[in-house]
Order: structure tokens, then C-alpha cells, then sequence
């Protein structure tokens, strides 16, 4: 992940992952992303400084922030809201591999390898919908 002065485009520093990295989402002075080696990341812009980890089974999906809240997928077949201080919200599990999630609304929209659209609750991860594509 690298940090980039949205003015000047010059490097103001760097994070190394373990795995590949996925599109960042950013919120005040943290920036989210997932990552091929299992974890979703918060990293403090300013020192690129791991500020908190969530661990998954799986490859992490670009996240999204709403509110104080930042959701993301996983190969591991879960969706996960974790708070941008870093503790964890909720765990829905789907039956297939998880793309990055959409928030609008106060729903959480999110497409699985089980050919389902899931729509859930965002505060809670409850009152899970799906819909079965072609």
C-alpha cells in the first residue's frame, strides 16, 4: 500500500502486506483495506502504522466505510462489519466466496460465488435477504 501526497503526488511512505492488496477505502487519518494474506487493515496515513488487523480464513475484498463502521468480504465465505476502532461488529457467513460489499440505505448489499445477492441489516448483520441469479 502506498502513500501518495494527494497534491504533489509525491511518496510519503509505504505498508507491506503479506499477501496482495486490494483497493483501500480511507476515513479521517486511517486508511482500510483487505488483503490476500487473510487480514482487513487500518493503517494511520500518517506514519503508515498498522493501527488494528482483523484476521479472516480467506482473501480480504476492497472494503467500504459507512459511519463509524467499515465492511468487507472474504473468499472465506463471510461478510464482517468491524468498527474503524478496530473491534468487530458482526459475522454473516454465505455459501460462497464474498465480493466487496455495497452500504446504502442502512443495508449492506453483497454478491456470493453461491449465485445469491445477500442484503442484510448494517448495524446488526441481521434479517439476512438473498436472491438467487441465473
Amino acid at each position: 500500500l502506498y502513500l501518495l501526497d494527494a497534491g504533489s503526488g509525491t511518496l510519503r511512505g509505504w505498508f507491506g502486506a503479506q499477501g496482495p492488496v486490494a483497493q483501500p477505502a480511507a476515513a479521517g487519518d486511517l486508511s482500510f483495506f483487505g488483503s490476500g494474506d487473510g487480514g482487513l487493515y487500518a493503517v494511520d496515513v500518517n506514519s503508515t502504522r498498522v493501527v488494528w488487523r482483523y484476521n479472516t480464513d480467506g482473501w480480504v475484498t476492497s472494503p467500504v466505510v459507512a459511519g463509524n463502521t467499515v465492511y468487507a468480504g472474504s473468499s472465506d465465505h463471510n461478510v464482517v462489519a468491524v468498527a474503524t476502532t478496530g473491534e468487530p461488529r458482526w459475522k454473516y457467513t454465505t455459501g460462497g466466496r464474498v465480493t466487496s460489499p455495497i452500504v446504502a440505505d442502512g443495508l449492506v448489499f453483497v454478491g456470493s460465488t453461491d449465485r445469491h445477492l445477500y442484503v442484510m441489516d448494517a448495524a446488526t448483520g441481521g434479517t439476512p435477504q438473498s436472491s438467487r441469479g441465473n
